[in-house]
């Protein structure tokens, strides 16, 4: 099946700490990466909050991940509710095409 021949409608969410300090100090405190890749990695976070704010619309939610914990569950409930809006659009075709 073709995602074109589908309901699936995708969705953008952007997840990136907006405290570039915080995810600096994150990422230092894990240990596994270089100089280099953190420096790398809060250039992309910059880029992508560029992009957020040059093309407003472009990502259909943003979520903040400096306070990292909090905003994982977050993501999780994001995720759940739109699986289940999913579920509930299939279940209902379902039902509706069988009536005809």
């Amino acid at each position: 099946m073709s995602l074109k021949l589908s309901h699936y409608e995708p969705r953008y969410i952007l997840v990136v700490p907006l405290d570039a300090k915080k995810h600096e100090e994150r990422l230092e405190s894990l240990g596994y990466f270089s100089n280099s890749q953190i420096k790398y990695a809060l250039e992309r976070a910059e880029i992508y909050k560029g992009t957020n704010q040059d093309k407003p619309g472009f990502f259909d939610m943003v979520v903040d991940t400096s306070k990292y914990l909090k905003r994982v569950q977050k993501l999780d409930d994001i995720i759940c509710v739109h699986e289940f809006q999913c579920m509930c659009c299939d279940l209902a075709e379902s039902v509706g095409s069988q009536e005809h």
